[in-house]
């Protein structure tokens, strides 16, 4: 198999987890979750990895997408709170609203304010409490294949600006 082909597919199994984690997390704490189409408090992504910012791009090639600059402080993907990435949005996105640990003590270190408003977070199962340094982790680690495949190493960013990826 192609290593980017291999590099891209590994990366779809991180955003499945993170979506399948999402998925399990909204069915057990639907009451305390207000993530849903329609809400777009968390959209405010600006930059991506290189590696993300190539998969969108690839997208991007292959869909029309409208961009909206003009979007005081939005995701420039954003419109009428409508994601035009949404198949290939970053991982971020596919976190924002989980319950979120860093660290070995499991302790909650986030969330969307909109979300748990209620609950007494050290009483929530730890299984619904996503390790965000994990998932960080294995982003680094593609993202750092991904510039060895392409020879970007040395002239890769860290970030690359949304706004980049649209002509």
């Amino acid at each position: 198999m192609d290593l980017l082909k291999e590099l891209r597919a590994n990366y779809f199994k991180l955003c499945a987890y993170c979506d399948a984690f999402f998925k399990n997390t909204q069915n057990r704490h639907d009451d305390e979750m207000q993530c849903g189409a329609g809400c777009c408090s968390c959209c405010i992504l600006e930059s991506v990895t290189p590696l993300e910012a190539w998969i969108i791009r690839d997208y991007l090639q292959e869909n029309e997408v409208k961009a909206n600059r003009g979007n005081n402080g939005r995701c420039i993907f954003l419109n009428d709170c409508r994601c035009g990435i949404y198949e290939v949005r970053p991982l971020i996105c596919r976190t924002h609203g989980l319950l979120l640990r860093s660290g070995e003590d499991g302790s909650v270190t986030g969330t969307c304010p909109l979300n748990f408003r209620n609950a007494e977070m050290d009483e929530i199962d730890k299984k619904y409490v996503l390790d965000i340094g994990l998932i960080t982790d294995n982003l680094i680690r593609l993202d750092l294949a991904y510039r060895k495949i392409t020879g970007g190493e040395e002239t890769l960013p860290d970030r690359i600006k949304l706004s980049e990826l649209i002509s």
